[in-house]
């Protein structure tokens, strides 16, 4: 009988792995069609030595789901299909710096959180810190590959880029860990 139970405790575990791993997929393929769709909506802002990104605003959200890194990665690939520089950088060194910032957003925003003892769910400074360190490593990024493809001054770009980098993704990372507490995903 015990074993009945266990079997059938297994299964109920199982099934709700699975639907938990669907919900996960679900929002990561939303995320990641959001963020394409709201970059080509403002394409004529989002590509090139100056950028303005609404979709950027969407990264703080990697502080409390990490999954969501993914979305970022695919969601930028195809978000660059458009792009005046459509090729080996937009479709891997953009990408990868996605891996990099969101990977190191999340890090540092939950780690620091944990190590100082903040409540879980609490938000606090380290959550910007993450989301700074998030919109610095793709405005690097961006800053390095145009400086590369067009010979324009690296250390030009990088604050001009940096700003409206660090403005939507620090500046929208309360809005986005909120939601990401509200919904149930």
């Amino acid at each position: 009988m015990e074993e009945m139970d266990a079997k059938h405790m297994n299964e109920q575990d199982s099934k709700m792995k699975i639907f938990a791993d669907s919900k996960e997929a679900a929002l990561t393929a939303i995320m990641a069609a959001l963020y394409a769709v709201l970059t080509w909506v403002v394409a004529p802002i989002a590509y090139g030595p100056i950028q303005f990104r609404v979709s950027e605003g969407l990264k703080g959200s990697v502080i409390k789901k990490k999954v969501l890194i993914i979305s970022f990665i695919i969601g930028n690939a195809l978000s660059n299909i458009f792009s005046p520089q459509a090729g080996i950088w937009e479709f891997l060194w953009m990408p990868f710096w996605n891996l990099i910032g969101g990977g190191s957003c999340y890090l540092i925003a939950n780690k620091l959180t944990y190590n100082f003892n903040y409540k879980n769910g609490e938000y606090n400074l380290f959550y910007f810190v993450g989301a700074f360190v998030y919109a610095f490593c793709i405005a690097f990024a961006v800053a390095f590959m145009l400086a590369i493809l067009f010979a324009l001054p690296f250390w030009i770009l990088l604050p001009v880029l940096l700003l409206p980098e660090a403005i939507l993704i620090v500046g929208l990372t309360p809005v986005m860990t909120r939601i990401m507490n509200e919904i149930e995903w």
